[in-house]
């Protein structure tokens, strides 16, 4: 990087000094909210192959709570993400 892109790089992120706790809240949620969406396919394979063709139906009644309940923390951190994205 040469220094104009350096002192460039400096002055925008000072701008997000004042916001920084709001900034690292932000990136949490999206980290959170990511870790569940890019899980959605495991656990779909483990629903197919463990649940499913093994007729466990008691699993499945476990894995339909589950996965109902990983969608509503998935949403509350969506919110969380641009609720804390909003102040910046």
């Amino acid at each position: 990087m040469n220094r104009e892109a350096t002192a460039s790089l400096k002055r925008i992120f000072s701008y997000f000094k004042p916001y920084k706790l709001q900034v690292a809240g932000a990136l949490v949620c999206v980290m959170i909210v990511t870790s569940i969406v890019v899980a959605a396919p495991f656990i779909f394979k483990f629903l197919v192959e463990g649940i499913l063709l093994k007729k466990d139906f008691r699993m499945l009644n476990i894995f339909v709570g589950g996965v109902a309940l990983a969608i509503v923390f998935k949403e509350i951190f969506t919110y969380g993400q641009f609720y804390l994205a909003s102040f910046v």
